[in-house]
């Protein structure tokens, strides 16, 4: 190994694994706000339209299990976007980026998000990460979870 780099003793897919677990709790709500302040009358249909047909069923089953089974004061869509994937987010921040992402994120975490997405990629195909990629991708979820818990962004909190 050079002089900087990184080991990880061989754990690199589960530390990119943990960190994407984390990415996803902190974009989903930031995700889903943003949606609805650019398409208000059309977001849940753009959500749906970019889960697969099993993702898809997946989410509205979870939903539609959670208008039926929930307390009065427990949001269903709440538990239903606890399903919601990483590469759907990623997917969403991306092909939405100039209509209303770019308000809250600069074109450097448009970057990171890229990067975060392929590293993704790579977990979620069980390809081994690089030590000097998995301390990128690493620090670029650190960014990009820095900034979205310190920001202001649109203030409708789902599942409340």
């Amino acid at each position: 190994q050079g002089m900087g780099s990184v080991s990880t003793g061989g754990n690199n897919n589960t530390f990119v694994g943990v960190a994407l677990e984390h990415l996803n709790i902190c974009l989903r709500p930031f995700v889903l706000n943003t949606l609805q302040q650019i398409f208000p009358n059309d977001w849940m249909t753009i959500l749906t339209d970019e889960m697969s047909r099993d993702q898809k069923s997946s989410f509205l089953a979870s939903l539609a299990t959670s208008f039926s089974s929930a307390p009065s004061s427990y949001s269903p869509l709440h538990h239903a976007i606890k399903k919601l994937d990483s590469q759907i987010l990623f997917h969403l921040i991306l092909k939405y980026y100039t209509q209303g992402f770019n308000i809250y994120l600069s074109q450097a975490y448009r970057s990171y998000i890229f990067e975060i997405k392929q590293a993704r990629n790579q977990w979620a195909h069980q390809k081994e990460l690089s030590d000097n990629d998995t301390y990128r991708v690493l620090d670029n979820i650190d960014r990009l979870m820095s900034w979205i818990s310190s920001a202001s962004f649109p203030q409708k909190k789902f599942g409340s």
